[in-house]
């Protein structure tokens, strides 16, 4: 030895370094590694407990009659469809409509229209669609066939309460908009129970793209239109806040991991 104080070999680094000395970004990032996994995993739990299932539909009846939505242009005379369903004791995310045609006239479908509305309320045969709630998109119905409509923007369907699934052609249009919609005369249904499809369709004519009365008349044959409604669960809240709190949590196990010992015990000192 040359006569060095042990204490001078190893002279500790000043205290506020080691107090600012974080941890290193490998182990950071292993950590916001193993968050995002995480955070798949409670997401794909929320997802696997809301997948689409149909609800309820009449889909594998026999095809008895027909209503079509229609606008001549020679007339400026149009009309249009709708049906109504009833959901069942739970509110459900809809995923979309899908319904029966026999084909149709314009090849653009763009004068086609399909829309969801609320209820006014009144038993059969009076009543019928009341206020829009969200657009229904979808290809056009001129081939034919099932048809898949979907919501333009999520909505949630509260638990027993009526809707209108509403067909109609747009005005102005250059050419002649027909989409016939198959019905059936067999009330035979399959789904959820509670969900429910009205056995008669409901007619409105207009002229020029205005209703000619307001009032929407009952199809007198008592044919419902060939439809199936899919829905989804909305996710119980707390799902949502248990996920919300362990996101919390992680992040500020992340905060934490950041500091070293000494810096983290700085603050309780």
């Amino acid at each position: 030895m040359d006569g060095t104080p042990m204490r001078r070999l190893f002279k500790p680094s000043p205290k506020r370094d080691v107090l600012t000395m974080k941890t290193h970004p490998s182990l950071t990032a292993g950590f916001e590694a193993t968050t995002l996994r995480v955070l798949a995993f409670a997401s794909f739990f929320l997802v696997s407990v809301t997948q689409a299932a149909v609800m309820v539909s009449n889909l594998s009846n026999t095809i008895s009659l027909y209503d079509q939505v229609e606008y001549y242009v020679s007339t400026g005379a149009g009309k249009t469809v709708a049906n109504d369903f009833t959901t069942g004791n739970s509110a459900m995310s809809l995923d979309g409509i899908r319904v029966n045609f026999a084909g149709g006239s314009d090849p653009s479908g763009i004068g086609f229209k399909a829309a969801l509305f609320s209820d006014q309320g009144l038993l059969a045969p009076s009543g019928g669609p009341q206020s829009f709630l969200v657009d229904l998109t979808g290809p056009s119905p001129v081939s034919g066939g099932l048809i898949s409509y979907t919501p333009l923007s999520p909505y949630v369907l509260a638990a027993n309460t009526r809707y209108w699934a509403v067909f109609s052609a747009l005005y102005p249009s250059s050419n002649d908009e027909l989409f016939p919609i198959t019905n059936t005369l067999n009330p035979t249904e399959a789904g959820a129970p509670g969900w429910s499809i009205g056995d008669h369709t409901a007619l409105l004519t207009l002229t020029n793209g205005t209703p000619n009365s307001g009032v929407w008349n009952y199809n007198a044959t008592g044919a419902g239109m060939m439809m199936e409604v899919s829905a989804s669960s909305v996710p119980e809240p707390s799902k949502v806040i248990f996920l919300a709190c362990g996101l919390g949590a992680m992040l500020m196990g992340r905060r934490r991991r950041g500091l070293t010992q000494p810096e983290a015990l700085q603050g309780r000192i």
